[in-house]
């Protein structure tokens, strides 16, 4: 057992590789002892540590033990890492003390701690509190995390969460990818809130930026993972534009480069914000030289007959 201790402490993470395949054929409550000797010994280089961690959390409740004891760990990448593996081998466990571990010094553990607020007593203040983090990533955590749950009168929350992506001090606000990405998660639990009835007037105010990134063709990139565009335009055309802004989501029907899917978001963006308007914005935006494929605006304008009619 010895030898299968020391390839697990390498900095090498093939032999680590090696050693976790060996693992992996003994019984669970074969694979704990060891595991937990590599995990609890701080001399080991961290990634060996969190690794050993992680299969900890993989061989059930009786691993609770030692995965408890590195919750006081003095690596934050440790602490991380038994949060995340406690949730996996006794989550009634984890619930009470996601509170305390929400002043953890380290963006990792309070991300991890977001990642596990589903079941916890106080999950509202703490996803409040995460919305509000100093660091990016635990925010995004927070948006994916609402985003999942069933809705529940966060459409105000996000919309502002939204609007502090860019207006952040620097330190706070990370890099141009960071805040793309937060705005991305920030979209996509927006979309998430369908269902509430506040939702239009908390967007309403979002009307500018979100224009902007549906009518930048870099903002949807499926080949870079990028969905920040098709998000925004997939929004618009849920609760639509304040008239004011009508003009600006005209122009994007002239955008070359757009892709056909956000195209046709934008056109039901149209017909959600002016129904009663919408076949003379297309003709116009025809008349001035704009290249939408026929069968989206049809596809409009039978939604803004059927809209008018509801009316």
């Amino acid at each position: 057992m010895s030898d299968l201790v020391a390839t697990l402490r390498s900095a090498s993470g093939l032999k680590r590789l090696e050693a976790s395949e060996r693992l992996s054929h003994m019984p669970a409550a074969s694979r704990i002892d060891p595991l937990a000797v590599v995990a609890l010994d701080a001399s080991t280089p961290i990634a060996a540590r969190t690794n050993a961690i992680y299969m900890l959390g993989r061989c059930g409740a009786a691993a609770t033990g030692p995965v408890a004891r590195l919750l006081s760990d003095a690596a934050p990448e440790v602490r991380a890492a038994a949060l995340a593996a406690l949730a996996e081998v006794d989550p009634r466990a984890l619930a009470p003390r996601l509170t305390a571990f929400w002043d953890d010094a380290s963006p990792l553990v309070r991300r991890e701690v977001v990642k596990n607020l589903r079941a916890a007593p106080d999950r509202e203040r703490l996803l409040q509190a995460a919305l509000a983090d100093s660091t990016s990533s635990v925010r995004r955590e927070a948006l994916r995390m609402i985003a999942r749950l069933p809705a529940g009168g966060w459409s105000g929350e996000l919309a502002k969460a939204f609007t502090r992506v860019r207006i952040r001090s620097g330190a706070e606000r990370g890099g141009l990818l960071e805040m793309m990405i937060e705005e991305e998660a920030a979209l996509g639990a927006l979309l998430a809130a369908a269902g509430e009835p506040e939702l239009p007037d908390a967007v309403a105010p979002l009307a500018p930026r979100l224009i902007e990134i549906a009518g930048d063709p870099d903002a949807y990139d499926t080949d870079d993972h990028v969905e920040a565009g098709k998000l925004a335009a997939e929004l618009l055309a849920m609760v639509g534009v304040p008239r004011a802004h009508l003009g600006a989501l005209e122009t994007l029907l002239l955008r070359v480069g757009l892709k056909r899917y956000v195209i046709e978001q934008i056109v039901f963006a149209i017909v959600k914000s002016a129904p009663d308007e919408a076949t003379k914005i297309f003709a116009r935006t025809l008349a001035r030289g704009s290249h939408v494929p026929d069968e989206i605006l049809r596809a409009g304008l039978d939604r803004a007959r059927a809209q008018t009619r509801r009316r």
